[in-house]
């Protein structure tokens, strides 16, 4: 875009992180005064979640914060599957059973989770 003043509709990858975490990135051309929204959609395989010794499922997400920058809003959605049973679900908002959503501005890192029956 800066050599030839055409649009790039962006650049995205997925690939693995440290200890066993997915890593997300992208990079986008955002003109001077404007705004976006970027939106990812990830599906997760039921191996994703912990397994505790009650027999209850742990679900993680851990949100990391580019240093030196300024807070950035975020808003996640988790939709789970019919048969999901929430038992502990703190600072997320329960839009329905099978819909968690979290919003807030990530000024660090964060950690979400939630629990849910065997």
């Amino acid at each position: 875009y800066l050599l030839t003043g055409i649009d790039e509709p962006g650049t995205w990858t997925a690939g693995s992180g440290e200890q066993g975490t997915s890593v997300f990135s992208g990079i986008f051309v955002l003109p001077t005064a404007s705004a976006a929204d970027v939106r990812l959609s990830y599906s997760l395989s039921p191996g994703v979640l912990s397994l505790l010794s009650d027999g209850t499922r742990l679900y993680s997400l851990k949100l990391s914060k580019q240093p030196g920058t300024e807070a950035v809003p975020i808003s996640v959605t988790v939709l789970l599957p019919s048969d999901a049973e929430i038992l502990d679900a703190t600072d997320w908002t329960t839009d329905s059973p099978e819909r968690l959503s979290w919003q807030g501005a990530l000024r660090t890192d964060v950690t979400l989770s939630f629990t849910l029956a065997p």
